[in-house]
């Protein structure tokens, strides 16, 4: 398994097998790197993956592997800056919600509704059957503030991205649109995370993360086709 995001500070070098520590099972879970985020601290280092039933898991680097969650409904998972908490997606009926849970599976709690996803402004007029999916999670520097963006799928089942920019800040619950759809691109936030590249395919614009300072276009390039509807960045 390869970690897709790690929290701020560490720097993972190699990934034991994820049973290196577990106990054999009748009916171990087949893997899948669907999600998966890495955690370091004084208790050692912590993996977070799903299975093929889209259930999420923890391996522990002194306890192994144990099942977090039991809905067959994960898609994408995240440890918080200090690790006590996990942020996922769920995908319900092709609608999608954010919540949170501790690594022990307890004090489950959703932060953003498929209703509040749904009403999120697109780009451009998405099908009625659409519906708005959250990505790119980020923290901001070590802080309880969440960035994302968000995307809905098309008919041709190629994510169409709204280049928004929402804040999420789970100390108090406030949800931002820190830039409105169609207006920012991908995030990639700064070290310090106190700026956010946004990221386009054919060009790279800047924003400080308190909405100032917003540079367009600081550098275009030629997209590629990808002969597809899927935009290459």
């Amino acid at each position: 398994i390869t970690a897709c995001s790690a929290t701020p500070g560490t720097t993972p070098e190699s990934t034991p097998p994820l049973s290196a520590t577990s106990s054999p099972s009748p009916n171990p879970p087949q893997i899948s790197v669907t999600a998966t985020s890495t955690s370091s601290g004084l208790a050692g280092q912590k993996i977070l993956y799903t299975d093929t039933n889209h259930d999420l898991w923890i391996w522990d680097e002194i306890l192994g592997s144990r099942q977090i969650t039991t809905s067959s409904d994960i898609q994408n998972a995240i440890f918080s800056p200090s690790g006590d908490q996990i942020i996922f997606t769920r995908q319900q009926d092709q609608s999608y919600s954010l919540w949170s849970i501790t690594p022990a599976g307890t004090n489950e709690r959703e932060w953003i509704t498929a209703q509040q996803f749904n009403g999120m402004p697109s780009r451009n007029i998405k099908p009625a059957f659409a519906q708005i999916m959250p990505l790119d999670f980020q923290w901001v520097n070590q802080t309880p503030v969440l960035i994302f963006t968000t995307a809905y799928i098309s008919p041709a089942n190629e994510p169409i991205y709204n280049y928004d920019l929402w804040k999420l800040d789970t100390s108090t619950g406030q949800l931002q649109a820190a830039i409105q759809a169609g207006s920012g691109g991908r995030p990639v936030l700064s070290k310090d995370g106190s700026r956010a590249a946004l990221v386009r395919p054919d060009s790279i614009s800047t924003i400080k993360m308190d909405g100032s300072s917003y540079l367009s276009n600081v550098l275009t390039f030629q997209t590629i086709n990808t002969y597809t509807k899927r935009e290459y960045f």
